[in-house]
């Protein structure tokens, strides 16, 4: 698949991208919808085997390198902020022209100088000028390199390129949570809850593993973010790293009493992330128990990250009573459809008394 990625060029790359098309090896994972049933067995095998064990341990490792940008779509791809830019400002992307574009598409150059260019559906209200300030601000921190092909780098080696050696150490549990520790690889186990939507372990995945796109981490890649900028979006108090916004903040914090109130379960929050998943897996009793608080961990992680997003991108303002109020019905839409409840367990038995269920 590295190689896929970085000789675009080669006839074998050619011929696969004739057959299949191009869009799916942009470095988002899996098979698009339309091709399970076509590609052949061994290249489909290649594609699961890069999304499979330790969730995306091939994708998450890939990190865009701006060039000209003419290999990189600019919605659609990560290649700057942490994120697509689609995920990031979604109102934006619904009305742009050019959802298709890649970057060297979305403007000029005048001379040694670029200049973006946007096309939307209609006319930008009042409550999207505020995204699109963000989106300019975001985007003009990148510089286009006209002479330069867009190119790949891997974080999972030294030499930022793909080397089996060092992907097979990623493939350890000890290795994914840099931790040789039994404790560490029941920890990241727990996260693969099969009541919660993949994409919701995956993202819990990442937050163990430091890869969401906090204030810090966009500092550490590059982003040009004044000291008051990375501050916390919740308390503006810290910087702004995963186990603070999640653990540490006061504001999370608080979310988290109201939540062990709702399950009636006196604690003490544990900062690290692994220590706190375990805690969390034992609140309820039996397997089952375990994996209904598992389900209601990761929905708090979903729901903290989605209201921070909604703050920083669309100016929301937290309401304590309405996170909380959302974790519980989301938490109760997965369990209700996977476990198959049916009107044995109500909603309403869930807001009274969640520990029913076990």
């Amino acid at each position: 698949m590295w190689r896929f990625l970085c000789e675009k060029e080669s006839l074998w790359v050619r011929v696969l991208e004739s057959k299949y098309g191009d869009g799916w090896g942009r470095g988002s994972s899996g098979i698009p919808r339309g091709l399970k049933g076509k590609l052949l067995g061994w290249w489909r095998d290649i594609i699961n085997i890069t999304t499979g064990y330790g969730g995306e341990w091939f994708y998450g490792n890939l990190e865009r390198v701006l060039g000209n940008g003419r290999r990189i779509s600019f919605w659609e791809e990560v290649w700057v902020g942490g994120e697509s830019l689609k995920s990031i400002f979604p109102r934006l992307f619904s009305v742009s022209l050019d959802k298709k574009k890649n970057v060297g598409e979305m403007g000029v150059w005048e001379g040694s100088e670029w200049r973006w260019e946007w096309n939307w559906r209609r006319q930008i209200f009042d409550f999207k000028l505020n995204a699109f300030d963000d989106l300019v601000s975001l985007v003009s921190r990148c510089c286009l390199k006209e002479e330069l092909n867009d190119a790949w780098r891997w974080r999972g080696s030294p030499t930022e390129k793909y080397v089996t050696r060092d992907a097979y150490g990623l493939l350890k549990p000890k290795e994914v949570l840099n931790q040789n520790t039994e404790r560490m690889g029941e920890a990241f186990k727990l996260l693969w809850n099969k009541l919660v939507p993949p994409k919701v372990a995956a993202h819990g995945w990442r937050m163990v593993r430091d890869r969401l796109p906090t204030k810090l981490n966009l500092k550490k890649r590059g982003i040009n973010l004044s000291t008051e900028e990375t501050l916390c979006t919740f308390c503006r108090e810290e910087e702004e790293y995963a186990e603070h916004f999640f653990f540490a903040c006061k504001r999370s914090y608080n979310i988290w009493m109201m939540i062990f109130d709702w399950l009636n379960t006196p604690v003490a929050i544990h900062l690290k992330a692994p220590q706190n998943i375990l805690f969390q897996s034992k609140i309820l009793k039996g397997k089952r128990g375990k994996s209904v608080s598992m389900c209601i961990w990761l929905g708090v992680v979903w729901v903290l990250w989605k209201w921070r997003n909604d703050m920083v991108h669309n100016n929301v303002e937290i309401v304590e009573d309405k996170l909380v109020e959302e974790i519980k019905a989301r938490t109760w839409s997965w369990i209700s459809v996977k476990d198959h409840l049916g009107s044995s367990f109500s909603f309403k038995d869930w807001l009274a008394n969640p520990r029913l269920l076990c």
